[in-house]
């Protein structure tokens, strides 16, 4: 299972909140100048984990509406975009580092099991300050964004 999000515009928010068709047309538009995106590959739920657990009111997965009935999409207004960025701006991953756990995420199920691995917190930092960065730039520019999870 992998994540990723796109910044769109507003206007394409409400189309794909409408009709679900209108994701596929917007991802295979691939990068547009101007609009962020950021593929998190399968470290969203280690992102998650650590931004749970530091209560920064932002879940990857269940934030935003969801888009068609699959569960797979979700669309992020400029509102909860600009929520996100403000939880995200003062937490450098320095902040979080003493909240990984390889054993704790193990114990929780966060997805994949690769926390004990010498290279996961490397992998865990690069998501982490790409993803920050994303919903800093994304509010910036008074964009809405798209999740995609599968």
């Amino acid at each position: 299972m992998i994540m990723s999000f796109a910044a769109i515009t507003t206007e394409e928010l409400a189309s794909v909140l409408t009709d679900a068709d209108a994701v596929t047309e917007l991802i295979a538009t691939g990068p547009r100048a101007g609009y962020a995106r950021v593929d998190l590959d399968k470290s969203w739920d280690g992102i998650r984990y650590l931004m749970r657990t530091a209560g920064l009111g932002v879940d990857l997965l269940e934030d935003g509406r969801t888009i068609g009935d699959e569960g797979t999409m979700s669309g992020w207004t400029t509102a909860d975009v600009e929520r996100a960025a403000v939880a995200m701006r003062d937490v450098p991953f320095s902040d979080l580092l003493d909240l990984y756990d390889p054993q704790r995420m193990e114990d929780a199920d966060v997805y994949p099991n690769i926390w004990a691995t010498e290279w996961a917190l490397d992998y865990l930092l690069d998501n982490y300050r790409r993803l920050r960065h994303f919903f800093i730039d994304t509010a910036a520019e008074g964009q809405a964004a798209l999740m995609v999870w599968g």
